[in-house]
């Protein structure tokens, strides 16, 4: 309990339901408060004694988490912190887990042997002087900026306010080479 390992707070959330976590968020605790890694494991071991704190991140502006290796002991924590009327305002938090990042492919060429059933690629369908030849006359079109990237659409427009389909209709696909 004399010291923790620290704590990275870009993870922590609301929890999504009510009730005991084992994570503490402390409101008026940090650096800016006067307090320190030591000074905070000190006051939770006062509050819940024998309680083990798995990780602690004492911010520098006033903010502060604390893990324990379980909810239980998280409890007995906030409120042994609550019977000592600490300045703290200290609720339960969560750790939001980011789900595991797909491992994107180096280059196009990595993923030349990979199979989809049902797909068929036709290599060199269009020649370079082709392909040349439609990028610039998809560029030379109208580009939508409304958005935080350029858009065009052909056929169907996108409403991105209602996250559907414009209901002013299918406009009329352009000639391309």
């Amino acid at each position: 309990f004399l010291s923790a390992p620290p704590l990275d707070p870009s993870g922590f959330r609301r929890p999504k339901r009510p009730g005991p976590t084992q994570h503490l968020y402390f409101a008026r605790c940090g650096s800016a408060y006067g307090d320190t890694p030591e000074s905070v494991l000190a006051e939770l071991q006062a509050a819940a004694p024998g309680a083990k704190v798995i990780g602690l991140h004492v911010g520098d502006a006033g903010v502060s988490y604390a893990s324990f290796a379980d909810a239980a002991s998280a409890e007995r924590a906030r409120d042994g912190l609550a019977a000592a009327r600490k300045l703290w305002l200290v609720h339960y938090a969560a750790i939001q887990e980011s789900p595991p990042k797909p491992i994107a492919p180096c280059s196009a060429a990595a993923t030349a042997d990979v199979e989809v059933p049902g797909l068929f690629v036709a290599h060199d369908f269009v020649t370079d002087a082709e392909a040349e030849a439609l990028l610039a006359e998809i560029d030379c079109r109208v580009w939508d900026a409304s958005i935080r990237r350029r858009t065009q659409h052909y056929g169907h427009a996108f409403d991105y306010a209602r996250l559907a389909l414009a209901e002013d209709g299918v406009a009329a696909l352009p000639q391309l080479p």
